[in-house]
């Protein structure tokens, strides 16, 4: 079973024991929440003619409206965070498919490069076949 801790903290001037599953240091902080709450919501000042269960209420009701609208901003985190991993995956995909073009673009420029080279080859022993027609061409004629 876990351990309580009692803490002993101030709440709007008034000294309180909470005790709960928590850390003390945690407590302290939930205590000095509720301390700042009421004095957010009486402006430094007690709430004058206004009865404890109206206070109690107002107090809850501001406290449960921090709540939600963190809940709000935590769903809000986590659909981004959904949106951002599924531009993440679209990119990934994206990232191989160009990956792989660029593979074939390698693949594509090395085979033009050696059929430039065959090209230029082939010129040259063209070029070598007519010079030789031609000097052979030039001792036909002299016979």
């Amino acid at each position: 079973m876990d351990d309580k801790n009692t803490v002993e903290v101030v709440i709007d001037g008034e000294i309180v024991t909470l005790s709960g599953t928590e850390s003390a240091e945690y407590i302290q902080k939930l205590a000095l929440y509720i301390d700042r709450k009421i004095s957010e919501l009486s402006g430094g000042k007690k709430f004058f003619g206004v009865n404890s269960f109206t206070k109690t209420l107002l107090i809850a009701a501001n406290i449960a409206d921090d709540m939600f609208k963190e809940k709000e901003n935590a769903e809000n985190v986590r659909k981004t965070l959904a949106l951002r991993e599924t531009e993440i995956e679209r990119l990934k995909t994206e990232n191989a498919r160009l990956a792989e073009e660029a593979d074939k673009a390698l693949i594509l420029a090395s085979e033009n490069l050696r059929l430039k080279q065959r090209v230029k080859s082939l010129q040259e022993d063209l070029e070598q076949d007519e010079k030789t027609q031609a000097v052979s061409h030039i001792k036909l004629k002299r016979l």
